[in-house]
């Protein structure tokens, strides 16, 4: 999912590249560095809740450039489905800590 935002972030218009557009990626990146901590963290509850919300966060940044009609239908169709798989394993991870 990173790599294909990476992609279609660099066709947003400029002035929304460096907007929205980087803030999805570092989202994206901070996401991705929270998950590789989750091996080496104690208290897992905390990060996998920090982890679900910055997740919410993204979905929410997909859904405001498809609104703004950065993404097409396809395109948002298409990273809902990654969002749903991620989704239901943040879901699972949070039950597991619990």
């Amino acid at each position: 999912m990173l790599i294909w935002v990476f992609n279609k972030t660099d066709s947003f218009p400029k002035s929304k590249r460096f907007s929205i557009g980087q803030r999805l990626e570092n989202l994206l990146l901070d996401l991705i560095g929270s998950i590789a901590k989750l091996k080496y963290t104690r208290n897992k509850a905390n990060l996998v809740f920090y982890i679900s919300s910055k997740f919410d966060e993204i979905k929410l940044l997909l859904k405001i450039s498809f609104d703004a009609k950065l993404l097409s239908k396809e395109s948002f169709g298409y990273v809902l489905t990654y969002c749903d798989e991620i989704g239901k394993m943040i879901g699972g991870y949070i039950k597991s800590v619990q």
